[in-house]
């Protein structure tokens, strides 16, 4: 998803002003996407500030105008998903977790974290996961906690493959889903 000549353009940085949401719009249109989510599934282990830099790179013209916040993307998705019920909720939340753990922790899950050696791993974990739960709704706020007291319990006990994040490490944590986001 990223240009290797893309000039970033700080002073057109503008994300907020404006229809901002208008302008994400248009700029999934632009690469075939209908939706926040449709782009995000294309785009399955990228990160929310990493899609928000794309949608702000016009890649023809070699310039990044960093008008799109990674913020404007959870909401649109979010309201997507409320909009399409528990299933979108869950998939929407299990999506944005694997872009988060991806950019923070690329080398993938480990194995094992309660070494000395793990704990640079764990405080981008714990960032990452902290980031996520804050860009549940409200109304889900809780929910994503106890998903995320699940997987740092299941993560620490080993239960958690140390694999890459397609799938992993969303197998262990799906049981807790349907019931924490019901």
């Amino acid at each position: 998803m990223t240009a290797d000549n893309i000039t970033k353009v700080p002073a057109l940085g503008q994300a907020w002003s404006g229809d901002w949401q208008a302008r994400v719009l248009e700029r999934l249109r632009v690469r075939g996407f209908k939706s926040v989510t449709a782009f995000a599934e294309a785009n399955p282990v990228v990160s929310l500030k990493a899609m928000a830099e794309e949608l702000s790179t016009d890649n023809q013209a070699g310039i990044n105008h960093a008008d799109v916040a990674a913020e404007q993307l959870v909401r649109i998705w979010r309201e997507e998903a409320s909009r399409g019920g528990p299933n979108a909720v869950e998939s929407f939340s299990r999506r944005m977790l694997v872009g988060e753990l991806h950019r923070d922790l690329p080398d993938g899950w480990r194995s094992e974290w309660n070494s000395e050696a793990a704990k640079p791993a764990m405080s981008r974990m714990t960032a990452a996961m902290t980031n996520w739960t804050c860009n549940h709704s409200s109304e889900h706020r809780a929910a994503s906690d106890r998903v995320l007291d699940a997987m740092i319990d299941e993560g620490r006990s080993g239960r958690i493959p140390s694999v890459g994040y397609q799938r992993t490490p969303m197998i262990p944590a799906s049981r807790h889903f349907q019931a924490a986001l019901a």
